[in-house]
């Protein structure tokens, strides 16, 4: 995929995520109620708190990615060590606006041939930050998918890649759970001949597997991240299994809250939460 200049200038494909992190707008809406100015400014920071963790641990599973790459084998071989730079994926970029999170990288294989790095990372580092929110008890729910996309500024994009993602949030996430696209699942589950004498043809190839290994499908075919996969408790260690049992909690309790005030449109979000976390 590659760029191209327009009078939107420069133009490429991207894939871009959409994190909406849920209860936060009720805490922002809260802020102003306090009596004092010290007080309003402690509850607008404990409310962007929320924000700044799922960003923080987002990054911090960015930067585990590395170690997963070594130890399957996904570094540049010592031969190829002079293409090194050429053989990544884009730059990934994280951004903010409320109580959202817009994660994005640009798919072109110009100067780095290797997108489904980005893409591989996006994913898996998404899955540990959800995971991770929902042990604090701030549910995510969101979007992934490519498409077309302009640069606004530096880090910053518009078109259908962020739209779409938008959309599978608010249309087809339907409960704290992050969906991917169809346009997205397509370019993971690629099925290309491996040509062994062109690294980047390999590479990409076995970051689509890696891929394949981080989502599922639900009843209905709607593909989504996996909390369950097995690159998690890999790249967050031991917190894995006391985060999910976390998660798992907080979700029977915000079922049985809800169920107690008669909110069935609340009950059935958490119950499907809860019976996904206890059961691969």
């Amino acid at each position: 995929m590659e760029n191209a200049q327009d009078s939107a200038g420069v133009c490429h494909y991207s894939i871009a995520g959409f994190i909406d992190l849920l209860g936060t707008k009720d805490r922002i809406a809260y802020i102003e109620a306090g009596e004092t100015p010290e007080e309003q400014c402690q509850r607008l920071g404990e409310a962007l708190q929320n924000v700044r963790k799922f960003r923080g641990d987002f990054e911090t599973t960015r930067r585990a990615c590395l170690e997963v790459e070594t130890e399957n084998d996904l570094c540049c071989p010592e031969a190829q060590r002079p293409l090194r730079d050429s053989l990544k994926g884009n730059p990934i970029e994280i951004h903010s606006f409320s109580d959202t999170v817009i994660i994005h990288a640009s798919l072109a294989t110009g100067n780095r041939k290797v997108p489904l790095e980005s893409v591989w990372t996006i994913l898996v580092a998404t899955a540990a930050a959800q995971l991770y929110s929902l042990a604090r008890e701030v549910p995510a729910r969101g979007g992934i998918e490519i498409g077309l996309a302009a640069d606004v500024t530096s880090g910053e994009i518009f078109g259908p890649a962020t739209y779409r993602a938008l959309l599978l949030e608010e249309k087809q996430a339907d409960w704290p759970r992050v969906v991917l696209g169809e346009k997205l699942y397509a370019y993971i589950d690629f099925d290309a001949p491996v040509v062994p004498g062109i690294p980047e043809n390999v590479l990409n190839w076995k970051y689509a597997n890696l891929c394949k290994t981080l989502v599922r499908k639900d009843s209905k075919g709607v593909v989504m991240l996996d909390l369950h996969s097995q690159w998690l408790e890999q790249l967050m260690g031991e917190v894995y299994w006391k985060c999910l049992e976390r998660a798992k909690k907080f979700a029977a309790e915000r079922e049985t809250r809800y169920r107690t005030q008669g909110d069935t449109r609340l009950t059935g979000m958490y119950a499907v939460l809860s019976e996904y976390l206890c059961h691969k």
